[in-house]
């Protein structure tokens, strides 16, 4: 019978929302913002991505500010044009887990506020693990752990090499993935964990999305 990689985890609570807000505006703007710190690549910064369009036209000249909600620390965010893609984009020292986005042009405006989910690390599998095909089966049980236990909105879990992924609603701190997906020789297991907001001051599908992500990479032999 073939052994399946487990581990016992703590169950997740209730997600927090008392920070969250979905602010006001004029309803002209419609702002798509994703910030999103990523724990395993070095950098110990946020990047802050975000798209304004008005009448399905991309807005040239906003003014975008970030506020972080514990510090009060301010950052603007710029216009960044890569070809035609007009974008709004920075870089954060740190994880800034409550932020309040401000968006103006001219008479358009917009606000709002969101509590990010809290730190976490990838407790299964664990990071430059080897994994013998022989004995995962035909799952692997990917598990994280977070500091304060409070459950995010979603889930995201990749395999980067593999190609396989599959977003979830359930912050029980693991999900049983298909150990097939996984890459030949070598794969990097990511958990991305999310929070969002809907932003009521603005048009479509506006939305301020903050994003804890970790990788742990595997050794995948058969």
């Amino acid at each position: 019978m073939h052994a399946r990689v487990i581990v016992i985890v703590a169950l997740l609570g209730t997600s927090a929302c008392g920070y969250t807000n979905s602010g006001s505006g004029t309803k002209t703007l419609e702002v798509k913002a994703t910030l999103e710190y990523h724990a395993s690549n070095g950098s110990n910064a946020m990047d802050a991505d975000v798209e304004v369009n008005k009448g399905g036209l991309a807005v040239e000249g906003a003014s975008i500010v970030l506020t972080d909600g514990d510090k009060g620390d301010t950052f603007t965010v710029d216009q960044d044009n890569q070809g035609v893609n007009t974008r709004y984009r920075t870089t954060i020292t740190g994880y800034r887990r409550k932020m309040h986005i401000k968006v103006k042009s001219g008479s358009d405006e917009l606000e709002g506020q969101l509590e990010g989910p809290g730190t976490h690390v990838i407790s299964n599998p664990d990071n430059s693990r080897v994994l013998s095909r022989g004995d995962l089966g035909d799952t692997l049980t990917v598990s994280w752990t977070t500091d304060d236990g409070i459950a995010a909105d979603e889930i995201f879990i990749r395999f980067t090499e593999g190609d396989w992924d599959t977003t979830i609603h359930d912050d029980s701190g693991s999900y049983d993935t298909p150990a097939a997906k996984l890459h030949d020789s070598s794969d990097t297991v990511r958990v991305s964990r999310r929070n969002r907001v809907t932003l009521a001051g603005g048009t479509g599908a506006s939305i301020l999305e903050s994003r804890y992500t970790a990788d742990n990479k595997v050794i995948v032999q058969n």
